[in-house]
């Protein structure tokens, strides 16, 4: 934009006063001269807060002579009446690391992000602990919104100009009411109380999850519904009340159908001689339950129930009879139910195990927000993000890796979570934090959108007050995907629960089943359709052609699942359309705008659980699978895969290879070379179908590698694709001459 443009824009005043402070800076930023214009924002100075010198709270916003210097003269942060503007800023914020350190330990807050900043990012500062450090600020945009950027350097002014580092992001913010929504890049938020609080076990963050249920309770009526309010727990901790802090364990009765509870989801983790029931001490619980003899997470869980005004709490371990066979199965058949009816989940995601508790100590001046320009902090303002590292979302929180939890966490209609850095809370209308505790700004998305995103984000632009907010009710999706949607869509949408389920951790492989039959249930009462060993037998046609993907692991010791089942193996699962044509030929948009053919018939299937598992979704004790179909032998040295490569499916070298055909064994386990090819399934390319080739052939045909077991049943060990090639399409020829059979697969 040369001058003369902009004295042309400046002749139309009408034009000019249209438009928005940031609006300027975005139509007359001079990318090639780097210059900016941008009208003061701003009325008044920032104020700086006096500091505090409590151990138990910091004084968020503070900042250091330095820090204030720097941020109320810039002309790009707070704008001037200058016709142009420099685009980049660079300051001497200190005179060494050293000093950055004592302003950070001062109580600094920018300070203090900034030091975090250089830790997380393993900045290179090795012997520059007495260089001068220098920051650069600059203008940027994203997603049509304006912000600044700002890079840190040592040395010299040139060294913070580097910016191929990762910056810290400064956004223009609003601390606004619950009823505002994003605008631009004018964003509304409100910190909670809480955040300035160094212990996530003050009062302060009861107070703020005390706000979070009763409001939900108030106004979110599908988080008010629960499934079946008669299902209750056999039995329960009552925790007693802030004044009469009493403990023991409490029998529910038929009458206690209004009984309100909670649920602790967390990680037992290698703790010996961690407390439970068993059957000598239940009556002694019945009595009295000795606060002193529990691990730290239960004694904070406890503090929290009753901080929150409730009086009972389910633990597994303190209600489930462990030394009881019967007892344990039935109760975990339940269990999905016990959490759909919950209160709330208290999920202790930070805990490694049951020793650790579920608070933790924090700085928050790393984890906030920190206000550098504008009136006060709260009003309209600039504010630094801190690191990504260091937000209130950890990454993987150690809880998540656990298999029990990921019913626990997608059954419960509200959850609170306490994790390293500070506590969330999530319920079916959607999510907020210490530092969002509105839960404004997780912005309206598709269905497909959501459905993308594993079904289980955070919907609507305001979850508290927007009565257009979809419900995250993941149920919902299952009985809508199943009642609107094809047989592929209602399969994709269970093995991305199963693939999730795949990646995570349990202590024993014997609860494989186990741990999903919560989830399972729930589907199952809702689409009302049976389920076998993992899988829904109106869907067989898909789910049986699951494969391993990644680390191949040997096939387990003991008996869990028929060999068909996803179950029967160890490591991560996908869906069949997982390694379809989306992954394979990049011409093609989507398998679903290609015609199917069912080479196969499913005559039944059976799974036969455990008599205390009364809704059969448990442990597997036996089961087969007949099906009707073509069988053809091979030999597995040929079948195009060497047991030493496992990305398998990935691998796109097979279109220029000798051999068409790809096999995905279910486990590391060397096997006898025969074998058989049971082709489930062949995908079609038509004249009128989306792609390069417009021609009518096979492009593809799945199904299961079996090998033979006793009694003339068999075993399956792996799935495999025949793809076509360009100048070879006559796969469907594979299975020429082959009649068909029935076949029992165990």
């Amino acid at each position: 934009m040369s001058f003369t443009d902009i004295g042309r824009l400046r002749a139309h005043p009408i034009q000019s006063t249209l438009l928005r402070p940031w609006e300027w800076a975005f139509l007359f930023v001079d990318k090639k001269t780097k210059y900016w214009v941008q009208r003061p924002r701003f009325k008044g100075n920032r104020p700086n807060l006096s500091i505090s010198t409590s151990e138990d709270q910091v004084t968020l916003h503070h900042l250091c002579a330095n820090c204030q210097s720097i941020f109320q003269s810039s002309k790009l942060l707070h704008g001037s009446w200058q016709l142009l503007i420099d685009s980049t800023e660079t300051h001497l914020l200190h005179g060494s690391l050293n000093k950055l350190r004592e302003s950070a330990k001062g109580g600094c807050h920018f300070c203090s992000l900034l030091l975090n900043y250089i830790q997380i990012t393993e900045l290179e500062i090795i012997g520059k602990a007495k260089c001068q450090c220098w920051i650069t600020i600059t203008t940027g945009f994203g997603n049509w919104s304006a912000h600044y950027d700002l890079f840190v350097g040592f040395g010299t002014p040139y060294a913070s100009t580097d910016t191929t580092k990762n910056p810290l992001r400064l956004e223009l913010m609003d601390p606004g009411p619950a009823n505002s929504k994003k605008i631009s890049f004018d964003y509304k938020f409100r910190d909670a109380p809480s955040l300035s609080s160094v212990s996530t076990g003050s009062l302060a963050h009861f107070e703020l999850a005390s706000y979070w249920l009763r409001n939900c309770k108030e106004f979110h009526s599908a988080c008010c519904k629960t499934t079946d309010s008669s299902v209750l727990p056999s039995r329960l901790v009552d925790v007693g009340s802030l004044h009469l802090p009493q403990l023991e364990l409490y029998i529910c009765k038929a009458s206690d159908h209004d009984l309100q509870y909670l649920t602790l989801s967390h990680c037992w983790g290698d703790v010996k001689d961690l407390p439970t029931l068993k059957t000598e001490n239940l009556q002694g619980m019945q009595n009295s339950i000795s606060l002193d003899t529990l691990p730290k997470t239960f004694t904070d869980a406890i503090v929290i129930t009753r901080n929150l005004g409730i009086k009972y709490l389910w633990i597994d371990c303190l209600c489930i009879i462990q030394d009881n066979a019967e007892d344990w199965a039935r109760e975990a058949s339940f269990m999905g139910t016990y959490y759909e009816n919950s209160q709330c989940s208290i999920a202790a995601a930070s805990a490694e195990n049951a020793l650790q508790g579920c608070f933790s100590s924090r700085n928050p001046l790393t984890i906030a927000r920190c206000h550098i320009a504008g009136p006060d902090p709260q009003s309209k303002g600039l504010y630094i993000k801190p690191a990504e590292a260091s937000t209130l979302d950890e990454v993987t929180p150690r809880l998540n890796t656990r298999g029990w939890v990921l019913q626990e966490e997608k059954l419960s209609r509200r959850t609170l979570t306490l994790g390293k850095t500070g506590i969330k809370w999530e319920c079916k209308f959607g999510k907020a934090a210490e530092n969002d505790m509105y839960g404004i700004g997780t912005g309206r998305r598709r269905k497909s959108d959501r459905i993308r995103n594993r079904l289980f984000e955070p919907v609507g632009s305001n979850p508290w007050s927007d009565t257009q907010v979809l419900s995250l009710d993941f149920l919902s999706v299952f009985r809508d995907g199943y009642r609107s949607s094809s047989p592929a869509e209602f399969h994709w949408y269970w093995f991305s629960l199963v693939h999730d389920y795949s990646k995570r951790n349990l202590t024993y492989s014997s609860d494989k089943l186990v741990a999903l039959s919560g989830l399972a249930n729930a589907i199952k009462r809702i689409v009302r359709k049976e389920y076998a060993a993992g899988l829904w037998e109106d869907n067989l046609n898909y789910d049986l052609l699951w494969k391993a993907v990644g680390q191949p692991y040997p096939k387990p010791k003991s008996y869990r699942a028929p060999s068909w089942s996803w179950a029967s193996v160890d490591g991560i699962i996908c869906s069949s359309e997982d390694t379809g044509l989306d992954g394979v030929f990049q011409f093609q948009d989507t398998i679903s705008d290609l015609p199917i053919a069912q080479l196969a018939t499913i005559e039944s299937v059976h799974a036969v659980t455990s008599s205390a598992d009364t809704n059969g979704t448990g442990q597997v004790l036996a089961g087969d699978l007949t099906i009707r179909g073509m069988l053809k032998e091979v030999r597995l040295s040929e079948m195009g895969h060497r047991l030493d490569t496992w990305e398998r499916h990935w691998d796109r070298k097979v279109f220029t290879d000798q051999q068409p055909l790809r096999y995905f064994p279910d486990s590391s386990d060397e096997l006898e070379d025969n074998a058989f090819l049971l082709p489930m399934r062949q995908v079609r390319n038509t004249s009128d179908s989306p792609g390069i080739w417009q021609d009518d052939f096979v492009l593809k045909i799945e199904g299961l590698v079996l090998v033979p077991g006793e009694y003339g049943m068999f075993m399956r060990v792996g799935a495999f694709m025949l793809c076509s090639r360009k100048f070879d399409r006559k796969i469907a020829d594979w299975f020429v001459g082959c009649e068909e059979r029935e076949v029992v697969i165990r």
